[in-house]
């Protein structure tokens, strides 16, 4: 190789390595110390990928030193890749349910069009996601900015999914109320279920002045029992601005970094809070444990490849990666590495399947998940 192309050749090399080496450092440096980490937790896997192809190049054109040196850091990448990309077949979800299993839907439903003076509009996509509920009964639906209202004749989701689905037992707490032109609406985190259900709580984040929070209530299969837990990290409003109507209270400090176009102003100001709240998150579980199995469902709005969700996940197991070959994306965007909502379990619990569903109504794919105690 000539002197030029040597030199261009580890000058790539060292910025490749450059970019990399704070990449690996995203499960232990959080945004609150420096908020970066958040972008490069989301670039992890093109990073990867792209310190793949240059070992390939590395090992074509004989520099098998700087291979090898590249093959050390791939291999101490792994911890992170194997939760961003799923490596197992992904078999069909089976419908029947046996005496044994829970079966668990967790979905971020944008509302469920059940305060939306659109509604007429969205009637079909929210009768496919009744359908969907009715094919698969689950025994436990989590949803996140699940919203509920009166809004003129429109029927109340709550009552749609209590009365009518079976759910009557459910712990909902709405951590913000606001009024429209056209009624009132509310919206939250919520625990439905078929099975009886019992201490139920909320507990809301600190550091907003109309924060979101974590639900909680405790299922009673036979003989079991198993704790839910539910809960949503503050959006980071990407595609959101603030309007003259209808302000949403829980948006109105923040409206002026929503209202910037500038998207890395957001991440700045949002993620180093995700921490925050997942701080506060593991200690609430670590002080209020039980001798129950527990099942976490989130919108963290953190992919994999971020402190936040190594700080939430600890020993749980992740529920989609046991039948998920890829990324496994649960925010319809278009990098398909957008997995932000998630199922953890504890180790006493068995996960049978799992899959992801595209439904309408929501930007969140909607997540089902059978579980053996």
């Amino acid at each position: 190789m000539k002197k030029t192309g040597l030199i261009l050749y580890y000058t790539l090399t060292i910025l490749a390595m450059l970019v990399y080496l704070p990449a690996l450092l995203v499960y232990i440096v959080g945004p609150a110390d420096w908020w970066l980490m958040g972008l490069i937790g989301i670039g992890f896997p093109f990073i990867y990928a792209g310190i793949f192809i240059w070992l390939i190049v590395s090992f074509g054109i004989g520099k098998k030193k700087s291979a090898y040196i590249l093959l050390i850091a791939l291999l101490a990448g792994i911890p992170i890749f194997k939760n961003v990309f799923g490596f197992k077949k992904t078999e069909k979800f089976n419908v029947a349910k046996t005496g044994i299993t829970l079966r668990l839907l967790q979905w971020n439903c944008n509302g469920f069009a059940g305060v939306d003076p659109g509604f007429p509009t969205l009637i079909q996509q929210r009768k496919e996601a009744v359908d969907f509920i009715k094919k698969y009964d689950p025994d436990i639906i989590t949803l996140q900015e699940f919203g509920d209202g009166i809004i003129g004749k429109l029927p109340s989701t709550l009552r749609l999914l209590t009365d009518s689905l079976g759910y009557k037992y459910y712990a909902f707490r709405p951590f913000y109320y606001y009024h429209f032109t056209y009624g009132y609406c509310w919206t939250g985190n919520a625990i439905l279920s078929k099975l009886p259900l019992a201490d139920t709580g909320y507990i809301a984040y600190p550091g907003k002045k109309v924060p979101e929070g974590i639900a909680w209530a405790t299922a009673i299969k036979g003989s079991d029992s198993i704790k839910i837990v539910t809960t949503h990290l503050s959006s980071l409003f990407l595609n959101y601005k603030v309007t003259s109507e209808g302000y949403e209270p829980h948006v109105i400090e923040d409206s002026a970094i929503i209202n910037q176009p500038d998207i890395f102003k957001k991440f700045k100001h949002f993620q180093p809070y995700h921490q925050v709240q997942a701080n506060f998150l593991i200690s609430h579980l670590e002080k209020n444990e039980t001798n129950h199995p527990t099942i976490l469902t989130a919108d963290l709005n953190n992919v994999p490849s971020s402190y936040v969700y190594n700080r939430i996940k600890r020993n749980y197991t992740d529920a989609l990666l046991v039948n998920q070959f890829g990324f496994g994306g649960t925010y319809k965007h278009r990098l398909p590495n957008f997995r932000i909502d998630y199922c953890f379990t504890s180790p006493e619990l068995y996960i049978l399947q799992s899959q992801l569903f595209s439904l309408g109504l929501s930007d969140h794919r909607a997540m089902l998940i059978d579980i053996r105690f």
